[in-house]
């Protein structure tokens, strides 16, 4: 067997492959095929009894799901329906007959990926019930983690339910871990420390799952791929002036955003006036001026549209026509066509000079971070990852538009959304939503078991806090990067807090409760008295002061 090869990582889901094999769960994107002998890959596997997805098999380029950066993977992919009798050495046998076809073709280049889908996928993690065992235990058995085990590399430590097939049903309770994919150490050693806890607990059905997973603060640094609308929209839908909850902000001329969770008032004494300030995550703004859009959205429609232009130029039609005209007189039906075709380009070049001004004015500018949560020098017994900004007059226009929660439908937040309620009370299981610039409107379930979030200072010592967390529906997008600093609100429409990272592909989302951030938020700022933009007069049930 070629050492470059490897079959199972499991003992219940199989892969086989190599000689290069990506990690797994990883991202993947189709490329053209047309040199690959499909039906010699899939004559092999049928001779080794391999049932594979009626879209396999494929060619793609993977990267780890925990790093978008990663140089890619050429892989002919085979999703895989692993049943009982299916033997490893078929698997890995198949691998290298397809891997032997492919380079005698003069493909050697490309990495063979035989894989159960349920492993490709990814883990789908939901909540532990009341009735599991460790549930009235998580709390010991997570303190004892973290003051007996090596946590260093450690971004979360959570207890969930968590399973390679479909339902919560067929999950098992699990002590999950995840961990710096930059940090090298023998993590069977952390997962054997962890086993030797829950035995101490009686808690040997408990599993322990870890983890390689992206930084849970990550704002988005990639080119947005803006959704293009398929009539000409006007400048202020691309590139809106009124900045509102949903949006994207980021630092000024980057290309990393977060989230725009919304507007707040605040006041500095009983008699003072109300200020309006911008709320979002520090680490999604850092420098002191804040762009929003950023200025690679703007870009994006700039190059989108002049491309267009271009092609639309290009055309057969187009230039045959142009030539025509340029030397004789069209007929009626055909000058009609040509002036049609020479409208659109026209129409999309009015449109392009209107972003390339909004671009040189610097537009997009939006303001300054007026006030924030420090950085790591300080200590706070939660994350606390919060900006508050102050708009230029020009893009003063404060605003808490909730139009986007009506794609839920019935189970959009009511009656009203973006109240501050002192003291609100989250039970497990309660639905949570929020909308985020990369996903937009989603929604999950409250777990009751707190979440370990691990940070590392500039000191180089490692903090440890708790923190709530939300499972997000896992038939949708969940949470993504730049989707830091969307606001969380329950039925009632009442803010529960703000969220500021994630983990596995965002199905666990964490946020700083609501109560611990206007806390903090007045003893950084001094004010007395914060409310959400929008929300009247505060009475009793929605005053922030609980003295």
């Amino acid at each position: 067997m070629p050492r470059a090869f490897r079959d199972s990582t499991t003992a219940r889901y199989f892969r086989a492959g190599g000689p290069n094999l990506c990690e797994a769960p990883y991202n993947c994107r189709r490329l053209p095929s047309k040199y690959i002998p499909f039906d010699d890959v899939e004559r092999i596997l049928h001779n080794c009894n391999i049932r594979f997805l009626v879209t396999s098999p494929s060619l793609v380029e993977c990267t780890p799901a925990y790093d978008d950066s990663a140089e890619s993977i050429q892989t002919l992919q085979v999703l895989a329906r692993r049943h009982d009798n299916d033997s490893r050495d078929d698997w890995l046998h198949a691998a290298q007959e397809i891997h032997a076809l492919l380079r005698n073709r003069g493909l050697d280049n490309i990495t063979i990926d035989i894989i159960d889908w349920r492993l490709a996928h990814g883990p789908d993690i939901y909540l532990c019930k009341s009735s599991d065992a460790i549930f009235p235990k998580w709390d010991t058995v997570r303190k004892q983690i973290v003051q007996m085990v090596d946590v260093s590399g450690f971004q979360l430590l959570g207890c969930y339910r968590i399973g390679h097939d479909f339902g919560e049903e067929n999950s098992t309770p699990s002590i999950l871990v995840t961990v710096d994919p930059k940090v090298e150490r023998d993590w069977s050693s952390v997962e054997h420390d962890i086993r030797k806890i829950l035995t101490e607990f009686d808690l040997t059905m408990v599993d322990v799952r870890i983890f390689k997973d992206r930084g849970i603060f990550c704002a988005n640094q990639s080119l947005d791929e803006a959704k293009v609308s398929s009539s000409l929209p006007a400048v202020e839908e691309e590139c809106p002036t009124r900045v509102t909850i949903g949006n994207g902000v980021g630092a000024h001329n980057s290309k990393s955003y977060g989230t725009f969770g919304g507007w707040l008032n605040l006041q500095q004494s009983s008699d003072s006036e109300w200020q309006q300030f911008g709320l979002t995550c520090r680490h999604c703004v850092f420098d002191h001026k804040v762009d929003s859009p950023n200025v690679s959205r703007v870009q994006y429609f700039i190059d989108y549209y002049r491309d267009m232009i271009n092609e639309k130029r290009r055309s057969n039609s187009f230039r045959t026509l142009q030539g025509i005209q340029a030397t004789e007189s069209l007929p009626e039906g055909v000058a009609q066509m040509w002036g049609d075709l020479k409208k659109s380009p026209g129409d999309l070049e009015n449109h392009l000079t209107e972003l390339e001004a909004y671009k040189r004015a610097g537009s997009y500018e939006f303001g300054e971070v007026w006030a924030d949560s420090g950085d790591d020098t300080r200590k706070t017994t939660n994350i606390m990852d919060w900006a508050l900004l102050k708009a230029h007059p020009n893009r003063a226009f404060p605003s808490n538009q909730f139009d986007q929660f009506s794609s839920l439908g019935e189970r959009a937040p009511m009656p009203r959304i973006g109240h501050i309620k002192a003291g609100i009370v989250l039970t497990d299981e309660k639905n949570l939503f929020k909308q985020g610039c990369k996903t937009g409107v989603t929604w999950g379930k409250y777990s009751k078991l707190a979440t370990t979030v691990f940070t590392a200072a500039k000191s180089g010592e490692l903090r440890t806090t708790d923190e709530h967390s939300v499972v997000y529906d896992i038939k949708h997008d969940f949470f993504k990067p730049g989707d830091s600093g969307s606001l969380v609100y329950d039925e009632r429409g009442c803010i529960a807090g703000m969220a500021f990272g994630g983990q596995m592909s965002g199905q666990i989302v964490v946020f700083t409760h609501i109560d611990n951030l206007i806390a903090d938020i007045k003893d950084q700022t001094g004010a007395k008295r914060v409310v959400f933009y929008g929300q009247e007069e505060p009475v009793e049930e929605y005053d922030i002061d609980q003295n």
